[in-house]
């Protein structure tokens, strides 16, 4: 399996924060939260990188009044009140921001949870693999196990190529094979 390089992150780092502003004004659409495109058009994301090439930060900047329709609060609502208005709320709660970031983050852990633990598992293969090939890459150097395993894969590269010819040229198949010159 090959890893993925820093290249390869990068692109979908950008990738994904372009999928997450998408997804995000897909549901301003089906919510209706429209005021002249003004939000919706405010979308920008930046991918940050560290020295080294890894992403260490993504970031999304967007109109400020977009976070007061996704909780349902505005100008209508002084600060420090505790809600009652002594009328009824003209604003209702439209989730278009906090539903879809907190999914779309969960995906993005499952993907780095991924993408690290199979990093580290192929480092710690590579550099047991290698420390082990080298010791057993002399001819010197035997164990009783792996001259076991050597016999055993020998006779039985033999009894393969036996059935294999059993099946295909029937019971006198060595007389046939020595027929054809090939035994």
């Amino acid at each position: 399996m090959m890893q993925a390089s820093g290249q390869n992150k990068n692109e979908f780092y950008d990738a994904w924060a372009d999928v997450v502003v998408r997804m995000w004004q897909g549901k301003m659409l089906l919510l209706d939260v429209w005021d002249e495109g003004t939000l919706y058009d405010s979308f920008i994301n930046h991918v940050l990188q560290q020295s080294g090439g890894d992403t260490e930060l993504v970031r999304f900047v967007f109109a400020k009044y977009g976070i007061y329709v996704d909780m349902g609060v505005g100008r209508d609502t002084p600060i420090g009140n505790p809600g009652d208005l002594g009328r009824k709320k003209k604003r209702e709660a439209k989730e278009w921001y906090s539903s879809v970031f907190y999914r779309e983050v969960k995906k993005l852990a499952e993907f780095q949870a991924y993408h690290y633990g199979k990093t580290a598992l192929w480092t710690v293969k590579d550099q047991l693999s290698g420390s082990f090939d080298q010791r057993y890459k002399s001819g010197s150097t035997k164990t009783v196990s792996s001259i076991k395993t050597e016999r055993y894969r020998s006779q039985q590269s033999k009894r393969n190529w036996r059935n294999y010819n059993r099946r295909r040229y029937g019971a006198n198949w060595e007389e046939f094979l020595k027929e054809k010159g090939w035994l």
